[in-house]
């Protein structure tokens, strides 16, 4: 008996002890099964403010911290809706798949945190042309050391050497639409591209008008290889207002071609029936016509002062319509041009209300051989920025107008071109 007593006691004991060791927290069993928690190797851990500043490195701006070591190359696809793209040049027709170049001036904007030395933009003309590219500002050389990147059908243009961290890039093409047309179509890089495009400037400025707009004759070479527009009268003048610019000059441009019509077209080589909206009126617009003209009438009958008049008017007209009445209008005539020079002067001033009604007139002074040196040149530009800024504050001049006959029956003014106030 006392044996089998001992033996319940050790028993009782026993279970004591388990019940003692048992997790208090350890949930119940129910008939369903055992209530748990998830295992511990699916748990998520709370967010860090670190942890949540690491969403999305594409959305970074490049001025975000990082490791530049994990970005990988990427490639882009240009096009209208790419982010981050500035157009340059303003005009062009737009399109899904591409970025149209045509225009003298024509090319994109961005900014890049750049993490490699390299990047290429892909790129297609229709006939050997040239671009210029710019890195904070300053002018960067292509692989073999040239100011210029040529190509000519599939081509490629890759920017060598290029410095690390955040860089503003601009790819201007310097080739004139008479001459070839050109798309850039992907751009490959490792980096980040800025999903915030280049600020548009204050100033909108256009130039329509012909050789010395789109700057032939200011590259050693001949066809293409002669034209650079980053040299021009036209391109250095929009630098130095800051503005944003359309070039829409051809280099061989007559006004006996309907320029009116032209004007309105937004690439009217690209396509000719594609419209240009004017969504953005211009400033100030320069007309640089009549040169071609003058030198046409010494050996064609029907290019004549007259003819000419009827069209360049007609185009002054079109370009107040498109833009409203506050863009101002400056008339560029040269000392060459005899009767098509007071053709011009008598449309700025008489027939289009001159000064008072926002029409300017410019003289390009040239020598006896008819074309500009370096120093007619940039005295050129010096006194058309002072018109243009003139225009812009609408000041009214101290030249009184005075108009007489000449032997074609056009009106003349005789008084000087051009006298700011002061």
């Amino acid at each position: 008996m006392k044996k089998l007593l001992a033996i319940l006691l050790a028993t009782l004991l026993l279970l004591s002890l388990v019940a003692c060791g048992k997790d208090p927290e350890e949930p119940a069993e129910t008939e369903a099964g055992t209530e748990s928690s998830a295992p511990a190797d699916t748990a998520k851990p709370t967010p860090t403010p670190d942890d949540e500043s690491k969403d999305d490195d594409e959305q970074a701006p490049p001025d975000d911290e990082g490791d530049d070591d994990e970005i990988e190359t990427v490639t882009v696809d240009l096009n209208k809706n790419t982010k981050g793209i500035k157009l340059l040049g303003v005009r062009s027709v737009l399109s899904d798949s591409q970025i149209n170049c045509d225009h003298s001036g024509s090319g994109i904007e961005f900014v890049l945190r750049n993490t490699s030395l390299s990047l290429a933009i892909e790129a297609n003309s229709s006939a050997p042309c040239r671009f210029k590219a710019y890195v904070n500002g300053a002018l960067f050389e292509s692989p073999m050391g040239d100011e210029y990147y040529e190509i000519n059908g599939k081509s490629v243009i890759t920017m060598s050497g290029l410095p690390l961290g955040n860089i503003t890039v601009r790819l201007v093409k310097i080739t004139d639409q008479a001459l070839a047309m050109a798309e850039l179509t992907k751009m490959t890089f490792s980096g980040i591209l800025s999903s915030s495009t280049p600020e548009a400037e204050d100033l909108y400025i256009e130039f329509v008008g012909g050789a010395e707009a789109v700057g032939t004759g200011l590259a050693e070479g001949e066809g293409y290889a002669a034209q650079d527009v980053t040299k021009a009268y036209s391109y250095l003048l929009a630098e130095k207002l800051d503005a944003d610019y359309a070039i829409t000059s051809v280099s061989a441009a007559t006004a006996l071609t309907d320029v009116a019509a032209l004007y309105a077209k937004a690439s009217p080589v690209r396509d000719a029936e594609a419209e240009y909206g004017f969504a953005r009126k211009a400033d100030v617009v320069v007309v640089d016509l009549g040169a071609v003209d003058a030198a046409l009438s010494a050996t064609d009958d029907t290019v004549t002062p007259e003819a000419f008049a009827e069209r360049y008017e007609a185009l002054l007209t079109a370009i107040r319509a498109k833009n409203g009445e506050d863009c101002k209008i400056v008339c560029v005539y040269t000392s060459a041009m005899g009767d098509f020079g007071t053709a011009v002067l008598n449309a700025c001033r008489v027939e289009m209300g001159g000064q008072q009604e926002g029409f300017y007139s410019c003289q390009m002074a040239m020598g006896e051989d008819k074309a500009l040196d370096a120093v007619e040149r940039e005295a050129f530009l010096t006194l058309l920025e002072t018109v243009t800024e003139t225009a812009l504050e609408g000041t009214i001049t101290e030249r009184e107008l005075e108009t007489g006959e000449n032997g074609d029956g056009l009106k003349v003014d005789f008084k000087e071109d051009f006298v700011p106030v002061g």
